[in-house]
């Protein structure tokens, strides 16, 4: 017999295609954000915070409006969730501490009034709500654990 039983078919290449993965830092996608903005953002985010519960709770509801303060409080929170680390740690605490309560509200809220609401903004009002918390809580370890990372700015 000639035939080997392990004889493999011949390929091309027999190195595998290399892949090497690119991180990206978070400040390449992040536009910077001062600390004006962002203590300007955490006075007006209670306001939005009503605004946007408030429209909410309105029956009927009426999407735009939802969909309008939904729009403002995003931004608040995206502002603080960049911003926060430009405070010293006890300003840092309370953005860390708004974040989350206005995080839980909204988490709440959104299964809350979930049959009285479009099914979209039902979805994005508990996505912002899970970021916040996410954003509030992940703050909160890295000023516990290194309190050098914040800045020296104070909220106004």
């Amino acid at each position: 017999m000639n035939a080997h039983p392990t004889r493999f078919a011949k390929s091309g290449s027999r190195e595998r295609p290399s892949f090497r993965p690119v991180l990206e830092t978070l400040e390449d996608r992040i536009a910077p954000t001062s600390a004006a903005q962002a203590s300007a953002a955490f006075d007006q985010l209670p306001t939005d915070m009503n605004n946007l519960l408030t429209s909410m709770a309105a029956r009927p509801v009426d999407a735009s409006t939802v969909n309008t303060n939904l729009g403002a409080v995003i931004n608040d929170v995206a502002l603080l969730q960049t911003g926060a680390s430009q405070f010293v740690v006890a300003d840092r605490l309370q953005i860390d501490d708004a974040l989350y309560t206005d995080g839980f509200l909204l988490l709440y809220n959104s299964f809350a009034d979930y049959p009285f609401i479009p099914p979209p903004q039902s979805f994005y009002v508990f996505q912002v709500g899970c970021e916040a918390m996410l954003a509030a809580s992940s703050d909160l370890v890295l000023t516990g654990l290194f309190p050098q990372t914040s800045g020296d700015s104070t909220l106004s």
